[in-house]
């Protein structure tokens, strides 16, 4: 029966894999560029050491028997390439099925076991430190790639590496809203990476820009933008569609124009006629027609339109938002338009803009015209306006936006436009006179530039990045102006082109008084064409929208109404924005609009409050008729950013209290705008670094004086500047030194340093190196061929011989006290002392030559000789005395001077204390912001000290002054 109770133990082992299995490997796939911030699966790029770790569990299954389980926990070392770098950093993370919010909380969770990922942003291109660590000879770095790297658990049993996707913090954040681009960036971005940066026009550029971002047309990278090998030109194409613009080559540069025809913003639509077209400038056609034109049918006019948007609000997910023609639907019934791939927008507000504005686009722009022109018409190109009337098909002043210009067969202007919505345009620029149009003089006078504004804007709206621009407001005096040339230099001669303007500005003055609590009134402008003034609303007056420059002062309007020619009646005011000053304005007070018509001049920050001189010589409508520049009047204009720093503080004084308490006052006036307070920190030792300074403060200061006692004994420098609204601070510190000088001790010590002077006070047969007293050695070895010294442990070389080493030291003691000696010595040696004579409690003299090892603290009298010594026995170890300091408690003398005058010849400290022996000084506290970096005790007894500048040159100053030392005994 013995075999009913035998122990039965049973082992389970799980199959082990041989292989790493990975989904994310794919080779040849294109690098993406992670613009905004974007959602982006990473490929798998460099795998290594994949284990597996043996797993033993064990559990009891009856009295006397057992049960064992063999599984195997999987690890690989992965490198995974996210996109090209630099990038601003990674967000959320999606592992197989589980979300994390960022790397570190996945790295925290225990399923990985103590393992995790780390991010290279693409600025680092050396190899990690695993692969140079375990596998240098093929560990490489990535040149501008961003990608996560380490050694990932992948599971028990189960070595299939898991799917990533990685939210990624991408690049050009900074021009749309931290988040998402905006999209003028993106395509310039584009256009650099194929070698076209150059053939850019800043001009067009930028009102896109300023379009897509009133617009609220921001857009990131969506997950497949790159996958699908697209070019440069179809991704541009596909982000020009979903932002309702043109784009095209003129005049050797890339020009791109917004079709929608409402402000968004700052941004005002193009409303601006070129020519009034008719019968008589227009080409007849077969038939004896001059427009051709086409009409959408009823099945195109969609009253249903979708846009796919990638939401980041919602994992990144890919959603789909409509908009809908209500009326139309139930009307008609739903038509619905094919839906839109719109995933370069990552929320939904964009996402329905889109489809809002691609809806008003099929409903307005429902006719689509043809008709051809002669070349005396080729100034003409996409995105310009024209009227057109052509009775044979009943058209009337139709205004319409070119679309595109071809040469046809016969070397005619073949043109195609599209009809626009009806509304206020502007009278045409241009009249060829009718029949007469090859008798057109195109060198009209375009008479002068008007005086110009120039304004100095809050930092708010600056763009460059020094954070300096000048805006000039520039329209003509006679309708002939088509625009001007900017010539800039900083002396009234050597004149530089910056750039031309063709956009009249609209300015003038204000024909009603503005005390500081008005909330409206009425402009005039002097341009000599027709102006605009766009009605807002509440939220475009909150959000600045309507910006209106009054004499120094920024105001936005939520209503604009024609009262006049050219004068509008602005009502709603919010006034003083972006810090500016409300004050009081008269009649005549000057106005600019302040739009994208502004020209922005961005200066480099040398040039911020220098004097700048300008020259605006005109040319007429037709980009001819350009006046000289040496005939033209100047006009001066100092850049001013707001973003400079406040003054310095001139005074920064302190004085010590009788509790201790530190007080510090300071003189400030300055005119610098938006002072904020003051900030006050303090760091140990003599040297001033702000950067270093710790604060003595909470919050900023805005009253004096300031009272403390958080600063104690020893060498401090105390330190102000002044703060501005914009956080900048003061480009230079005031402070205040307080305890300069030597740190003073709370017992007095003499100290006998033997190693002074390069040990030249002792006698010895040693040598010294680099201030340490050693051994003289005659130490030889073998080299290797070719090396000067020998490099291998394996290499022969002879054993050293180190000579011994005696130093003698003698000196008299000027006071009594408990002697003790203070010592750095390396290698094999013995230190002795002997007290060669003295005098003891009984007044006898005494005399002894017993050598003792030194080992602890001895009474010693004023008087004494005392006699050390350091020696050590030739051998092959080395022995290196650094230093060795006799050292004497002395009774304390402690003496203090205030407001002590030093002239730069120095002074010899008042000291009572009879027969004194200085020991330190220290100076407490500077007068009022003097440079002084240390003080000099030229000679001790007497004392004599001096101040010293940051040049090492001496100095006079006021200061305190506290003493220290002993009186000696011996005489």
């Amino acid at each position: 029966m013995s075999f009913l109770f035998k122990k039965t133990n049973t082992t389970t082992r799980a199959d082990r894999i041989s292989s790493f299995q990975s989904t994310t490997c794919d080779f040849g796939t294109p690098l993406p560029i992670a613009y905004g911030t974007c959602k982006l699966a990473p490929n798998l790029i460099n795998y290594q050491d994949f284990v597996a770790e043996e797993r033993k569990t064990t559990v009891k299954t009856g009295k006397k028997s057992k049960s064992t389980t063999i599984d195997y926990a999987y690890y690989v070392y992965t490198e995974l390439a996210l996109c090209e770098g630099p990038i601003d950093g990674i967000g959320a993370l999606e592992v197989g099925s589980t979300n994390y919010k960022d790397l570190a909380s996945l790295n925290s969770k225990t399923s990985n076991e103590g393992s995790g990922l780390a991010l290279n942003l693409g600025n680092n291109n050396n190899p990690t430190a695993y692969m140079k660590s375990k596998h240098e000879s093929i560990a490489v770095g990535y040149n501008s790639m961003a990608y996560l790297y380490g050694r990932i658990y992948l599971g028990l049993n189960n070595a299939s590496m898991p799917s990533y996707l990685v939210e990624v913090k991408g690049q050009l954040r900074s021009t749309g809203d931290g988040k998402d681009a905006n999209p003028a960036d993106v395509i310039i971005d584009l256009l650099k990476r194929v070698g076209l940066n150059g053939y850019i026009d800043t001009t067009s550029f930028n009102d896109y820009r300023n379009f897509c971002k009133g617009a609220d047309l921001l857009i990131s990278t969506p997950a497949d933008a790159f996958s699908q090998q697209k070019k440069v030109q179809e991704i541009i194409n596909d982000i020009l569609h979903l932002t309702n613009a043109y784009m095209f080559w003129s005049v050797d540069k890339f020009k791109i124009i917004p079709r929608d025809d409402r402000q968004h913003g700052t941004w005002k639509p193009n409303k601006k006629i070129i020519y009034d077209l008719s019968e008589n400038d227009m080409i007849k056609q077969s038939g004896g027609g001059c427009v051709a034109f086409s009409k959408k049918g009823s099945s195109e006019l969609y009253n249903r339109w979708g846009v796919s948007f990638t939401n980041r609000s919602n994992n990144y997910e890919t959603e789909t938002v409509f908009y809908e023609d209500a009326n139309s639907i139930k009307a008609d019934g739903v038509n619905a338009a094919s839906t839109i791939n719109g995933n370069w927008f990552h929320t939904k507000n964009r996402a329905i803009r889109c489809a809002e504005m691609q809806a008003r686009v099929n409903k307005i722009e429902d006719t689509r015209y043809t008709f051809k022109l002669s070349w005396v018409y080729g100034r003409l190109e996409p995105g310009d306006l024209v009227t057109l009337t052509d009775s044979a098909i009943g058209l009337e002043k139709q205004p319409v936006m070119i679309e595109s210009i071809v040469e046809d067969a016969k070397g005619r202007l073949a043109v195609t436009a599209i009809r626009r919505a009806d509304g206020n345009y502007s009278a045409a620029a241009i009249d060829l006179g009718g029949d007469d149009y090859n008798l057109v003089d195109f060198n009209l006078d375009p008479y002068n530039t008007s005086a110009p504004i120039f304004i100095n804007p809050p930092p708010e709206l600056v763009n460059a990045s020094s954070g300096l621009e000048i805006w000039i407001a520039l329209h003509g005096e006679h309708a002939n102006w088509g625009g001007c040339s900017i010539y800039v230099s900083d002396q009234d001669s050597n004149y530089s082109l910056h750039g031309t303007q063709t956009n009249s500005s609209t300015f003038g003055s204000i024909t009603t008084a503005m005390t500081k609590t008005s909330t409206e009134v009425t402009v005039k402008a002097t341009n000599p064409k027709t102006v605009e003034f766009q009605s807002g609303s509440i939220l475009d007056a909150e959000n600045n929208n309507t910006l209106v420059w009054i004499d120094d002062e920024l105001v936005v309007y939520e209503k604009a109404t024609l009262v006049a020619a050219n004068t509008y009646k602005l009502t709603g005011l919010k006034r003083g924005v972006y810090g500016t000053e409300i004050k009081a304005h008269v009649i005549r007070s000057t106005f600019v609009l302040c739009d994208s018509d502004l020209y922005v001049l961005e200066l480099p920050e040398r040039y911020n409050y220098r004097t700048l001189y300008f020259k605006f010589p005109s040319f007429n409508y037709f980009g001819a008729g350009w006046q000289p520049l040496e005939n033209m009047q100047h006009y001066t204009a100092m850049a001013k950013s707001l973003l400079v720093p406040p003054d310095d503080v001139k005074v920064f004084d302190t004085e010590l209290l009788a509790n201790g308490v530190r007080r510090f006052w300071w003189e400030y006036s300055s005119d610098t705008y938006g002072l904020a307070g003051y900030e006050i920190r303090y760091m140990q030792g003599k040297y001033p670094s702000w950067e270093k300074g710790i604060q003595l403060h909470t919050g900023l200061l805005v009253s004096q004086p300031f009272e403390t006692d958080a600063i104690r004994q020893g060498a401090h420098v105390v330190m102000i500047k002044a703060v501005n609204n914009y956080g900048l601070y003061s480009a230079n510190a005031a402070y205040a030194v307080l305890n300069l000088g030597d740190l003073l001790e709370e017992n007095v010590l003499y100290k006998e340093s033997l190693g002074r002077d390069n040990w030249s006070h002792v006698t010895h047969d040693g040598v010294v190196i680099a201030g340490a007293l050693e051994n003289i050695d005659d130490t030889a070895f073998w080299t290797a061929s070719g090396d000067p010294f020998w490099k291998a442990e394996e290499e022969p070389f002879w054993v050293g011989n180190y000579h011994a080493l005696n130093v003698t030291y003698s000196t008299r003691l000027m006071a009594s006290g408990q002697m003790w000696l203070a010592y750095d010595i390396e290698g094999n040696f013995r230190l002795e002392y002997r007290i060669v004579s003295s005098t003891n409690n009984s007044g006898q003299i005494s005399s002894g030559s017993l050598w003792k090892p030194y080992t602890c603290k001895v009474e010693a009298y004023a008087g004494d000789v005392i006699e050390i010594r350091a020696y050590t026995e030739a051998s092959n170890v080395p022995t290196s005395i650094k230093s060795i300091d006799l050292i004497i408690d002395v009774p304390d003398r402690e003496e203090h001077f205030e407001n002590l005058s030093i002239p730069v010849g120095g002074v010899e400290l008042p000291i009572k204390t009879p027969n004194y022996y200085t020991t330190a000084v220290r100076i407490d506290a500077v007068q009022a912001n003097k440079a002084i970096y240390r003080t000099v005790v030229t000679e001790k007894n007497p004392c004599i000290v001096r101040l010293v500048d940051i040049n090492n040159n001496y100095m006079a100053g006021t200061v305190d002054v506290t003493w220290q030392g002993f009186s000696k005994e011996v005489i």
